[in-house]
Parts: structure tokens; sequence; C-alpha cells
């Protein structure tokens, strides 16, 4: 006789409000970790939480759905970096009641009704926090054209010579100018062979004569920079 194994999934989940603007059923903190998240992307937000159990495991969870952000209609090709900067804004704002979810859900509905599901854990958004003081580190680096310093944030793997990255910085600022602010927003992580995983840090850096995006690339277990690249 054989038999069938059956996964059991159990998805409670509570509908907190259609907007979220109003404080149903959530806490002071929750409420200030949205209010973080609407400030940078405005727009409009569903919010729910719950949980999920699945083969004896419980999850507990909380989800944004954004909707109506101009920030992300612009930005449709970075719609899952932009997704761990909404986690990120929430789960980090969160403080002591962190430890209530174990997932950040996040989704985005796009003006053309096209969504786009997210799922960060709790140890996922931990280890973006851990990394967050190096990118600041390396933001100060770029800013302040201290290109040793800069350079011995690298992996010593990466075969590096100053004069090439000095030259770099020398003509972003010759061609756009001088940096005048840089904004994290948001990240996304991936497994490689040669360094394990990664975790792919998303600069917004503003220059005189115009806005760049510089991905920063770590690697998720030392920290060590990895990469520089520009879009």
């Amino acid at each position: 006789m054989t038999k069938t194994i059956t996964k059991v999934v159990i998805l409670f989940v509570i509908l907190v409000a259609s907007s979220c603007t109003g404080n149903v059923a959530v806490t002071e903190k929750e409420s200030k970790a949205i209010k973080e998240v609407l400030n940078f992307y405005n727009g409009k937000c569903h919010r729910s939480k719950g949980f999920e159990t699945k083969n004896g495991e419980t999850k507990n969870f909380f989800e944004l759905e954004m909707k109506k952000s101009d920030l992300l209609e612009k930005n449709k090709k970075r719609a899952k970096s932009h997704a761990g900067n909404i986690a990120h804004l929430f789960y980090s704002n969160l403080e002591d009641e962190k430890s209530n979810y174990n997932q950040i859900r996040v989704k985005i509905t796009l003006n053309d009704d096209t969504t786009s599901d997210y799922v960060f854990s709790d140890e996922q958004l931990e280890g973006v926090e851990k990394i967050i003081p190096k990118v600041q580190e390396v933001n100060a680096y770029i800013e302040t054209d201290n290109i040793d310093a800069l350079a011995d944030t690298f992996n010593k793997s990466i075969l590096l010579e100053k004069k090439v990255l000095a030259k770099l910085f020398v003509d972003l600022k010759d061609k756009y100018g001088v940096i005048k602010k840089s904004e994290f927003q948001g990240f996304t992580l991936r497994d490689t062979k040669q360094f394990g995983k990664i975790t792919s840090v998303y600069i917004a850096q503003v220059r005189e004569k115009a806005a760049l995006s510089m991905i920063l690339l770590f690697n998720s277990v030392n920290h060590e920079l990895l990469s520089i690249e520009f879009e």
C-alpha cells in the first residue's frame, strides 16, 4: 500500500486596513515603521499580518502592498531592490518588536495592475542591517575622495589598482560634479560560486549635474566590498 503524504499549510491573515494611514490593529512602533515607508515612497499601501503554518513550522509575517507610488512607477526594472528597501525600512524601525515577525512580505502593484511579491526573512534583514555601517563607511570614503581607505575595504582577492579606482571617481566628478547626497535605496541577495552569498546594495548618488545609481557588492558574511558599479 502506498502512503500519500499531504503537506498541510494553514494561512491566517488579518486584514488590517485599506490604507496604511490608520492605526487599526497595529502597535505604535508598527505605525511608525509604516510611516517611514510612506515618507520614502508616498503612494498608498494595504497592510496585513498573520501567520502561516507549514509542516509543523509557523511563520509570523507582516505584509505591505505598495500602490500609486511615483518612485516605484519610475523604477519598474528595480522593483526587487525597492522591495528590499521597503522591507528594510519597516523592519529596522520596529526596534524591540522585530522578534514579532519571521518574515516581512512586500507586494508592489503598479498602475497597470501588474504585481510582484517578495518575502524577506528576519535573518536576511538582520544581515542587511549589519552591512549598513559598511555601506556608510564606503560612501564616506567616496564623498571625501579617500581612495586609499576605499581600496582597503575591498576583498583581498580582488585585483584592484588604486590608480584605476582613483581615475573612475575623478572622471565622475569631472562629468557629473561633486556628490550632494547619497541615499540607500534597497538591496538584492544572491548566491555565487566564487564568493558565496552576495548582497548588492543600491545607492542613489545625487551629484551636481545628475543623479546616478551606484551598486555596491558585498560579501554577505564578512561584509568585504567586492565591486562598485554605476548605472
